[in-house]
């Protein structure tokens, strides 16, 4: 017997605990993501645990809920980096509170009103340049050489 063997004994109770913790994640393949992060932790941690002459059939929820709350901070298996100022990243996206996700399937054709907005509009009508040039005035922002003279004294 090995931690191999002892792994794949509490396997179905890890599994069970690695779903039920990742509920709440809506995309599928990220809650996918999660849950092999956590097998791959659990399975590392039972076979450091039986070179140390522990066996982890006595606490399998336990060894499956320090694993779950060790990938839900961002850590892995792996142990990449933290990138918190990436916001396609989960771990930056969890700590700022914010989600991104793709646009559904029948927003991203050609003549729905996402795409209109979006489209890039290389020239405003002469009525909206005009209540620019009104809302924004061009004394009111410091010209560049203006900005140096005022450096200099």
């Amino acid at each position: 017997m090995n931690g191999t063997t002892v792994f794949l004994a509490i396997l179905p109770k890890v599994l069970r605990h690695a779903h039920f913790a990742f509920r709440d994640i809506k995309d599928p393949n990220r809650v996918d993501d999660c849950v092999q992060e956590t097998l791959a932790l659990t399975w590392l941690w039972t076979c450091r645990l039986w070179v140390r002459g522990k066996d982890a059939r006595t606490f399998p929820t336990t060894l499956a809920g320090f694993a779950t709350r060790h990938v839900k901070c961002g850590r892995t298996f792996v142990g990449k980096k933290r990138l918190t100022k990436d916001p396609l990243s989960p771990l930056a996206q969890a700590v700022n509170g914010f989600l991104t996700q793709a646009l559904p399937m029948e927003e991203a054709q050609a003549d729905s009103p996402w795409q209109a907005a979006l489209w890039d509009n290389t020239q405003s009508p002469p009525d909206e340049q005009a209540a620019f040039r009104i809302d924004f005035p061009r004394s009111s922002t410091p010209s560049r050489t203006g900005i140096a003279r005022s450096w200099k004294t």
